[in-house]
């Protein structure tokens, strides 16, 4: 399996990818901001980002952007604007989660199974595997084996082996709170409900949802913030 080092360029180099040129010129920029930020001079391949980094960095610059949007006079989606950038940041990323997918199960497809499975074979009921893989080449070895196994989630009552996977998996997936006779043939390890509704019991957005949790709050701290206040003392 590719190293997260090697994840980098085997996604970007997807055809899905390689031919967005704003997208790489963006990629090229944040790269020679984090190579300035480490004192590496101007040589960006001094600085080869694993797929980790590349989905943390991002993911900062993204929320950069949406604070960038606070002292701008315009409006968040009219035009050119801090917001709209961070929104176009959030879609490559997702774009670029979707072919991390692909390049993964490509490697699957051509990796043995022979190691895993000589691992596996001494495998007990009861023992855990702490993992940070992706890929699930670990679940396949013990289902060829039919030995049962968990995520030690939702599903940790099969029992059998225990695969926690520290940075979650290739082949799972995240979907809005719904009702539970929903893709009901789905595992679902981790349930995600909101805990505010409105009037007509629907799920309220999740801003909404932020924006309650503070009405609800006894005490809120304010911490490395200043609050300007104008001549009405609002």
């Amino acid at each position: 399996m590719p190293l997260a080092t090697d994840l980098t360029s085997l996604i970007l180099d997807r055809e899905e990818l390689k031919d967005d040129g704003e997208m790489q010129m963006w990629l090229e920029d944040l790269k020679q901001r984090l190579v300035a930020a480490e004192g590496a001079g101007e040589d960006a391949s001094r600085f080869p980002l694993n797929v980790e980094q590349l989905f943390d960095f991002a993911k900062y610059d993204e929320e950069l952007w949406r604070m960038k949007q606070q002292l701008s006079p315009g409006a968040r989606g009219d035009g050119d604007t801090p917001s709209n950038m961070a929104n176009t940041i959030g879609t490559w990323l997702a774009n670029i989660e979707k072919e991390l997918a692909h390049v993964m199960w490509d490697a699957e497809k051509q990796a043995s199974l022979e190691p895993i499975r000589r691992f596996t074979d001494h495998l007990s009921e009861n023992d855990i595997i702490l993992t940070f893989n992706y890929d699930t080449l670990v679940e396949t070895a013990l289902s060829a084996r039919a030995q049962t196994w968990n995520h030690g989630l939702n599903d940790r009552d099969k029992g059998g082996v225990t695969v926690l996977k520290m940075h979650g998996s290739v082949d799972w997936i995240l979907l809005e709170p719904r009702p539970e006779d929903v893709l009901d043939k789905f595992i679902k390890l981790f349930p995600r409900r909101y805990r505010n509704v409105d009037d007509r019991g629907h799920h309220v957005p999740q801003e909404e949802e932020d924006v309650r949790e503070l009405w609800r709050a006894n005490d809120i701290d304010v911490i490395n913030s200043v609050i300007k206040m104008d001549e009405e003392g609002l």
